[in-house]
């Protein structure tokens, strides 16, 4: 969908008493050439009943669209003009009838623009920017879109007009929604365009070496929208991972069955790891970032100031020291990968603090199952950093991503095209909503996931 709208540059002012702030002659041009559609297919319009009530009786329906009112009149529908009482139904209408129309459009007022903007619907945006300085009596502004979702400017036309007797510069700007999950998105086209065949220990994959993936953790939380991801999974690995816990039985008894698989009696015994019980993953992510090199005496020994405490040294750090060039946590320990049911994946994380006092985080992952491991490392990694921010008073900065070995499995790749089908929605925000003491401390409760709109699941088997 797109949005068209005119407002003061500087302060976002769109109109008062339900009349737009300015008539300007160029602008409803453009805006006509803009909404027009093709002599084949018409564009639709949405609008509320205020802007709808505000249009000339001898313009309305506006010619060659389809015009839709949002209203709590009751009111008869009738040739280009729809009436709706909620977006339910504007929304069932849109889809219902996509092969009749061409593109989508809202053109008012402040509500349907917030509401658009909310509901993740918006890739386009034509603004006229009025650099008008002066004193106005405004009521309605236009979202800080810019700021709050995410838009870049790609275009930009220039011309001035009279306003007040002065020349007043006006820009016809576009601008396109940045979606960062396009980034993971072309790196699985890239795997499936220049991937190279490659055996490994569990099955064929399509592999490529050395990429990177990266993210604004301060616009969104990137908890991929192709498919749905399963966030309880992902808050609930990663606080069993801060509490070093190493029984896969604890998250199995939460529903969180994602472990099971490499901590079976029958996978166990097949990597020689006879004398664990089934459950005891080892001495994994979680126990190295707590406890690194202590020794291992099973899930339920008490390892308190066992072992280096890597992530906690990083917290001090970033609270005490955050211009250091070491704050970083290493999963890969070599004296204890043969005890561990699964050596890490993602192994190194290193934390950066800049002079905007924004967190900013590169993690190292040595093997990146892109179809089902990845989205799943992405949204952890984000969770675990947003969590420091909280607790050590930072702003949000970058996520990035280096990929040693990234794969797709052969058993993933009509999945993964699947996926590709799909079109990129508005990431989620992340509200934490409680500053604790200790990191661990966190549980499920204390974190809102806002506005997480997705595609269904694609379903596909783990590869152990």
């Amino acid at each position: 969908m797109n949005l068209i709208v005119a407002y003061i540059k500087n302060n976002y002012g769109i109109g008062h008493n339900n009349e737009l702030l300015f008539y300007l002659k160029k602008d409803l041009d453009y805006f006509k050439r803009i909404t027009k559609g093709s002599n084949q297919k018409q564009n639709v319009l949405i609008m509320g009943y205020n802007t709808w009530d505000s249009i000339p009786y001898r313009y309305k329906p506006l010619y060659g669209r389809i015009n839709i009112v949002l209203t709590s009149k009751q009111l008869e529908s009738k040739n280009n003009l729809h009436y709706f009482n909620n977006w339910d139904d504007i929304y069932n209408w849109l889809d219902k009838n996509k092969e009749t129309y061409n593109e989508v459009f809202g053109i008012g007022g402040e509500s349907i623009y917030n509401k658009l903007l909310e509901d993740g619907k918006v890739d386009k945006i034509y603004a006229t920017e009025i650099n008008y300085e002066k004193e106005k009596e405004i009521s309605k502004y236009f979202p800080k879109f810019k700021e709050e979702y995410n838009f870049e400017e790609i275009n930009c036309e220039e011309y001035f007009e009279k306003l007040d007797n002065e020349n007043v510069k006006i820009e016809n700007k576009v601008y396109e929604k940045i979606y960062y999950e396009n980034n993971y998105l072309n790196l699985l086209k890239k795997l499936l365009n220049e991937g190279l065949e490659k055996d490994s220990r569990n099955s064929k994959t399509l592999s490529l070496f050395g990429e990177k993936l990266e993210f604004d953790l301060e616009k969104e939380f990137p908890l991929l929208t192709t498919k749905k991801v399963y966030w309880k999974g992902i808050v609930e690995e990663l606080i069993w991972f801060l509490n070093a816990r190493t029984d896969s039985k604890l998250l199995s008894n939460k529903g969180v069955k994602i472990w099971n698989g490499n901590s079976s009696r029958e996978y166990l015994n097949s990597i020689g790891l006879n004398n664990y019980d089934e459950g005891d993953c080892g001495p994994i992510y979680g126990f190295q970032w707590r406890h690194f090199n202590a020794q291992y005496k099973g899930p339920d020994f008490n390892y308190h100031n066992w072992g280096i405490d890597q992530l906690q040294e990083c917290i001090n750090l970033i609270k005490n020291d955050p211009n250091s060039r070491r704050i970083i946590m290493s999963g890969w320990n070599p004296c204890q990968l043969k005890e561990m049911a699964l050596p890490p994946c993602h192994v190194l994380y290193q934390w950066y603090v800049d002079k905007y006092d924004r967190l900013s985080v590169q993690m190292y992952q040595r093997s990146g199952d892109m179809f089902l491991g990845v989205p799943f490392n992405i949204a952890s990694t984000a969770l675990l950093t947003n969590l420091i921010a909280k607790i050590t008073d930072k702003k949000l900065g970058k996520l990035s991503i280096v990929i040693g070995d990234a794969h797709i499995y052969e058993d993933h790749i009509e999945q993964v095209k699947q996926q590709l089908t799909r079109k990129s929605l508005y990431l989620p925000k992340l509200n934490i909503k409680c500053k604790k003491d200790n990191i661990e401390d966190y549980t499920m409760e204390d974190l809102e996931l806002n506005n997480y709109i997705f595609h269904k699941p694609i379903k596909a088997k783990m590869i152990v």
